[in-house]
């Protein structure tokens, strides 16, 4: 990881051992912060970029999205619900940007008939993490990644762009923050041992398959339970054949 920290918030050690315990609210692994300046000796500190890293248990589910069934994390598409439940339990004040709370977009929106997740893929030295974000108060925003460690516990690595007052995200990104999160997602690797229950994982479709493809796989289903109570009060003018026959509307 990149030095200088931030003189206010100096670098605690890193949690090498987290007990079991501790998992159910989110083990903390490690945690940095780094002070972004503008450029030259007496450059004005723009703000603070925050790193954490954290390991979760796979959390109960409770919104019951997609189905109502425990979540597996060795299926893809579970493992993005999982998050989505994870982002309900750790940011459970969600509000449009803006306003005093936090705002993500929930497991995907829809511009005419077609699907756009809310997660993405981001491949680190060979391994697939899957990316998503937060808007949070204070014009603070945080976006993260997270991979599955065995079929019961993930990890999620986040960071926190916090700019001073007046001070947009865009230029504390282009003035180092960016560059200190590349640094380190660069070399970001988990090492798994050869029992690890991620090798029931990490099968062809986990590689070869992108986000939106496991959401085109069940693209029907979820745009059924997503948004299918707002679709069939629309007049049917103003839907395609296609979402016509994914809400089930009769044939004219």
């Amino acid at each position: 990881m990149p030095e200088n920290f931030s003189k206010d918030f100096p670098a605690a050690p890193i949690n090498e051992l987290p007990s079991v315990q501790d998992l159910t609210s989110g083990a903390l692994l490690a945690q940095r912060w780094w002070d972004v300046k503008e450029a030259g000796w007496f450059g004005k500190t723009l703000g603070i970029l925050m790193m954490r890293v954290n390991v979760h248990s796979v959390p109960s589910n409770e919104r019951h999205v997609l189905h109502d069934q425990p979540f597996d994390i060795r299926e893809r598409l579970d493992f993005i619900f999982t998050l989505d439940q994870y982002l309900a339990n750790t940011y459970p004040k969600s509000a449009p940007p803006g306003d005093d709370g936090f705002f993500y977009t929930e497991i995907a929106s829809m511009l005419g008939d077609k699907i756009h997740p809310a997660f993405d893929d981001k491949l680190l030295n060979g391994q697939k993490w899957t990316l998503f974000g937060v808007v949070a108060p204070a014009n603070v925003s945080i976006e993260s990644y997270a991979i599955p460690i065995n079929a019961k516990t993930f990890i999620t690595m986040s960071f926190e762009y916090a700019p001073n007052d007046g001070v947009s995200i865009r230029k504390l990104s282009a003035n180092g923050a960016n560059a200190i999160e590349d640094a380190i997602l660069n070399t970001l690797n988990v090492n798994f041992s050869s029992a690890s229950e991620f090798e029931s994982i990490v099968g062809d479709k986990w590689v070869t398959h992108t986000v939106m493809d496991e959401y085109l796989d069940s693209e029907a289903e979820i745009i059924n339970r997503l948004f299918g109570d707002q679709l069939r009060r629309l007049p049917r003018d103003e839907l395609s054949p296609k979402l016509q026959k994914i809400i089930g509307l009769p044939a004219l």
